[in-house]
């Protein structure tokens, strides 16, 4: 066998065992009525969300990341909570609505495990942010909030891969206007779907397979 075919497979198998831990959510709902906080004193120049925005919009996306990736930063207690980059966020609704996003930039992947910042009861939740640039005045800014069935289920800061037991879900959409020095919001209840995983390969499989392309590499130098 060629050594730059063997060379290819070797990086193959590196690239699926490196891609096996990324995870896809699908959301969707219908968004709730539009408020808006004005704190200039001024009159609202704009309508609430420039009527892109509606009570009744429906609205779906889908958001990505990797659950194997390294926290870009962590918080103690009583916050409790890990960041991850996103990968990947999308939102739709309505068709002035995207006509008028061009596009969507992932942010943060936030983990809370045990998060109790006002006592109470403990809780995990998994967070995914996304935001989109309107023009020079305007950005969209979207959280998704999903809670587990189990109010314990991400241990170390860490969503089990292939995970998919969420008891309740809303989004909070705001937009800023900043020449205005106010923002518009509007929340929905989601559902949430998990639509793209792959297996993990167990770290024996993957240096197995490495082994056997390395014993045939050597065979062919014989």
């Amino acid at each position: 066998m060629p050594t730059k075919i063997i060379l290819a497979l070797v990086l193959a198998v590196c690239s699926a065992m490196a891609q096996a831990s990324v995870v896809t959510y699908s959301f969707s709902g219908v968004f709730g009525a539009p408020t808006r906080t004005n704190m200039s004193g001024k009159p609202a120049l704009e309508p609430l969300f420039q009527d892109l925005v509606k009570e009744g919009d429906r609205f779906s996306g889908t958001f990505s990341f990797d659950t194997a990736a390294v926290a870009t930063s962590y918080a103690e207690a009583p916050f409790n909570w890990a960041l991850y980059p996103g990968l990947d966020f999308q939102l739709k609704a309505s068709g002035a609505f995207n006509a008028a996003v061009p596009a969507w930039t992932p942010s943060h992947i936030q983990v809370t495990d045990d998060n109790a910042p006002f006592g109470g009861t403990a809780y995990d939740e998994l967070i995914a942010n996304g935001s989109a640039r309107l023009d020079s005045q305007h950005t969209l800014s979207v959280v998704l909030r999903l809670a587990p069935v189990d109010s314990s289920a991400f241990n170390d800061f860490r969503v089990p891969h292939g995970f998919d037991s969420f008891a309740d879900a809303f989004i909070g959409l705001r937009l800023f206007h900043y020449d205005q020095f106010m923002y518009d919001y509007v929340s929905g209840h989601l559902q949430v779907t998990l639509v793209d995983t792959a297996a993990i390969p167990e770290p024996a499989t993957g240096l197995l397979m490495l082994a056997g392309l390395g014993a045939l590499g050597l065979r062919r130098r014989r």
